[in-house]
Parts: structure tokens; sequence; C-alpha cells
């Protein structure tokens, strides 16, 4: 049986910089992914006129857990990976599905290069793959969340759920940090919203984080 990804990938669209790093990114998944898999583009709230054709597109900006839902629910596929439009992806395919398939993987990761690092063993919202019946048992991102602590909910609540985070230690993806949201929102509103989102987050969770169960 043929293995199918959807790759989900939101992005906001706010100057020629972030079209070319969208365009790298899109372009590096046209690259390294199978004929079968299909890429999913939402826009949110893209306010410079840019070149790629959308399969959504919000009026206002709805934030990344609403953005991944939007995604996933057209998504085909029963393997799910989700990007940050900052991403270049270099080696994933094929470690990522091998890892996801073992027992109770819920979420697998890659590692990831950040400027000249290699973030390692890292729990990161910017590129990973889940099971669709992940979704099927425990539900979507909690749209409340917004941006920030979104992603670090979803991985609570699967490993609540019984099953393990892994990485695929073969899997590399480039990753420009905070590509876009530099743009869009100030350090004041970036720390506003993370403290505010940590706090929710550990009101629900204390100061139980997400962790790589084994490599």
């Amino acid at each position: 049986m043929v293995q199918k990804i959807s790759i989900i990938v939101p992005f906001c669209i706010v100057d020629s910089e972030t079209e070319e790093m969208t365009s790298r990114c899109l372009e590096s998944f046209k690259e390294t992914k199978a004929p079968e898999d299909e890429i999913i583009l939402v826009d949110d709230a893209s306010i410079y006129k840019h070149k790629f054709s959308p399969n959504v597109r919000n009026e206002t900006r709805q934030g990344n857990a609403k953005v991944w839902n939007q995604g996933l629910a057209l998504a085909k596929n029963d393997f799910i990976l989700f990007s940050d439009n900052d991403i270049e992806a270099v080696k994933w395919r094929e470690p990522m599905l091998e890892k996801v398939e073992i027992g109770r993987t819920g979420v697998i990761f890659s590692q990831l290069i950040v400027g000249d690092k290699i973030k390692k063993n890292h729990v990161d919202g910017c590129f990973f793959m889940v099971k669709r019946k992940v979704f099927d048992e425990i539900g979507n991102f909690d749209e409340s969340y917004g941006t920030y602590f979104e992603d670090t909910d979803f991985f609570k609540r699967v490993m609540n759920a019984g099953y393990i985070l892994r990485m695929a230690t073969d899997a590399i993806a480039i990753h420009k940090s905070k590509g876009t949201i530099n743009k869009i929102w100030s350090a004041e509103k970036q720390k506003e919203n993370f403290e505010k989102n940590k706090k929710k987050y550990e009101f629900l969770y204390g100061a139980n984080y997400p962790y790589i169960s084994w490599l």
C-alpha cells in the first residue's frame, strides 16, 4: 500500500521577502515529496499580493491553531505533515514515515538546522508529522491559543492519550526561525501572547511539558 502524505503549509505574505521565503519552502517540498503526496496552502490574511494559489484564504488573521485545522479539514491522507513557511525540507519523507508507523508513535519530528546549529531531540511545532488517527482520537488543535503553545498543548494531549513523541534522527529540515511573525508582531506583542498562553497551558497541565520519549 502506497503511503500518502498531506503537507500543510500556512503562510502570511507581508512583503517580497516572505514571498521568496515561502517560495523556497514550497520548492523544497516539490523536490522531496512523492508524486502521490498533496500540498495544502492556507493563506492567513496576507497583505502583499503574491503568486501562490492557496486552498484556503482568510480575510483576517486567525493564528496557527486555526490555520492548521483549516488545512487538516482538507487533508485526504493518513499522514499529515505540518510545516511553517520558513522551513526548507531537505531529507524528511522516508525517515519520518518509517518512525511514525512504529507502535504507539503519535508525532514524529526531524532534526532542525537553525543558523549554524542543529537542534536535536527538540519538540518544535514548526515541522512535524502526525497520524490522522491521532486527531480522530484526541481532536484537533485548540484554537483558543491562537499562536504560541497551540503546538505544546497538542503534543501534551498526544502523550496523555498514551502515544509517544519520537525523533527521526535521519530527517533534516532548515528553519529560518520566526521568519514571518517578527514582521507582523512586535517583540512586545509576541511576549504578551507567549506569556498569556503559557499561563493557560500551565493552568491545564502544570509545568509538565511534552518530550521526546525515545529516539
